[in-house]
């Protein structure tokens, strides 16, 4: 009855041991995959600032460009070096935009309450931006003057490149400051974002350390009582050949198939005149000694 109470209560340790592994293996789980998605967001937001704060300064530097051709255009000089530079920008600019949009998607960013708004005007005024670009790169710089007898002059190609610079630094001078503050208070609600998303992640970090210490000192726990219940066990059992050394019956255990144990006293063997009978049933130890 004692080694039956015994297996039971180690049972139930062997069971609580397996629950709690299985516990806290899939919370670490949970918290390594939470802490992964969170990493990502907080790769893809932190991209989504670099390329807003890349893309705020696009805006004055087209209109700088701009200044430059005109200037050239008013002195009738070759404005070649401008229009490819202005063109170079404008792409750089476009890849730049279309790589923030990426990153504020991989984010989650999309269709967030303050971030939504300000990226649909912004995307407005970008193409208000690009379209005048666009057409102003269509220009040929070597279709631009025509020799007079007076000297250079605008050629219609000219003509019509120079209203349309000097249209566009008169007309959307407020729009590309527009744009810039738009970019600007995008760049600070992405930061907001990181900042939150950082927290979140050192969050994560400190509940994983933690429930892992926490595993660690219940496997501690779980081993100093193993090896505890051990050394009970391997006293009980020595306890237990101590007295079937000395006792002078003949005991020994059967299982449940009815087939005898290896534990047994020391005197069985003389009394049965065997030097071996663990294995066999009651009926195969009895049979060459007693008759029918």
């Amino acid at each position: 009855g004692a080694c039956m109470a015994q297996q039971c209560a180690w049972s139930q340790v062997s069971i609580w041991q397996r629950i709690t592994a299985s516990v806290s293996a899939a919370a670490l789980t949970a918290l390594l995959l939470y802490g992964m998605q969170s990493a990502r967001t907080l790769q893809a937001t932190s991209t989504a600032l670099q390329r807003a704060s890349e893309l705020s300064g696009e805006p004055q530097v087209a209109h700088s460009q701009l200044a430059l051709l005109q200037r050239g255009l008013e002195n009738r000089t070759y404005v070649g070096d401008s229009l490819r530079s202005l063109a170079a920008d404008r792409d750089s600019g476009n890849n730049t935009f279309a790589a923030l949009r990426t990153a504020i998607a991989s984010a989650g960013l999309t269709t967030d309450a303050s971030l939504a708004p300000k990226m649909a005007r912004v995307r407005t005024q970008w193409a208000t931006l690009d379209g005048a670009l666009r057409r102003i790169g269509t220009f040929n710089p070597e279709e631009l003057y025509v020799d007079t007898a007076t000297g250079s002059a605008y050629s219609p190609r000219g003509s019509a490149l120079k209203r349309a610079v000097d249209t566009h630094l008169r007309d959307q001078a407020q729009s590309a400051r527009q744009l810039t503050q738009e970019l600007t208070d995008v760049s600070t609600l992405l930061r907001q974002s990181v900042t939150a998303d950082g927290e979140r992640l050192r969050q994560n970090l400190i509940g994983g350390t933690a429930l892992a210490a926490a595993l660690l000192g219940l496997m501690l726990y779980f081993a100093w009582s193993a090896r505890r219940g051990a050394l009970r066990a391997l006293q009980a059992e020595q306890q237990i050949a101590n007295i079937l050394g000395t006792v002078r019956e003949g005991l020994f255990l059967i299982d449940r198939q009815g087939r005898i144990g290896g534990t047994h006293s020391a005197s069985l063997a003389s009394l049965l005149r065997l030097e071996s009978f663990a294995g066999g049933t009651p009926q195969e130890l009895l049979q060459p000694i007693v008759d029918q």
